[in-house]
């Protein structure tokens, strides 16, 4: 039995592409992309052109995929965790950060949020690369942040804590996000489209 949603048939990945336009009018505006640093408010805006378009890839492409697969409800559920946990690791792990910028946690969150739901060996892979990257201190994959900017390794453990979460049947919690859409489905068959009353 495939563990993953399915498609629902005329459904189209909009908040993705909305939240994806966002992110790319945020960086077209140096000064939006000046006041929206902190932890909570920084995920839309980047610090270089190199680290939006890594964000910018990973962010459409696995939203797209919760969005088509669970339901712009859960996409929303996913993101609004990872900011939120993603942010309160972040200051945690990283007190003396003076801004943060990017994607990076809501991406890992939504990452998280899909092998978790399907329950994925690969969730450890995800872990591993998690680990790898507080070793070394920065990231595996996205080099070009600018000069100066270090990985904020907290938002990425906050965002995948989030993942993780949101996917989990938890009693009384689970999954997080069927509180904001109740007929959203994380596992098995897609959530029924009646049309008519």
């Amino acid at each position: 039995m495939d563990r993953m949603a399915t498609r629902v048939p005329g459904r189209r990945p909009a908040l993705t592409a909305a939240l994806a336009a966002v992110a790319v009018g945020v960086h077209g505006a140096p000064t939006v992309t000046a006041a929206l640093s902190g932890w909570w408010t920084g995920h839309l805006s980047h610090w270089s052109t190199g680290h939006l378009l890594w964000d910018l890839v990973v962010f459409v492409l696995l939203g797209a995929v919760v969005e088509l697969r669970h339901g712009r409800a859960a996409l929303a559920a996913v993101i609004a965790a990872g900011v939120a946990l993603g942010g309160a690791a972040g200051a945690l792990v990283h007190p003396d950060l003076t801004a943060y910028r990017g994607l990076s946690a809501v991406d890992t969150a939504l990452f998280a949020f899909l092998l978790a739901s399907a329950r994925s060996p690969w969730l450890a892979l995800l872990a591993l690369k998690l680990a790898v990257e507080a070793w070394l201190g920065g990231p595996l994959f996205a080099s070009d942040m600018g000069p100066g900017v270090s990985l904020a390794i907290g938002a990425h453990l906050g965002g995948a804590v989030a993942g993780v979460l949101c996917a989990l049947d938890l009693p009384g919690l689970g999954p997080m996000f069927r509180r904001w859409a109740p007929s959203c489905s994380c596992r098995g068959s897609p959530r029924t489209i009646r049309s008519g009353s």
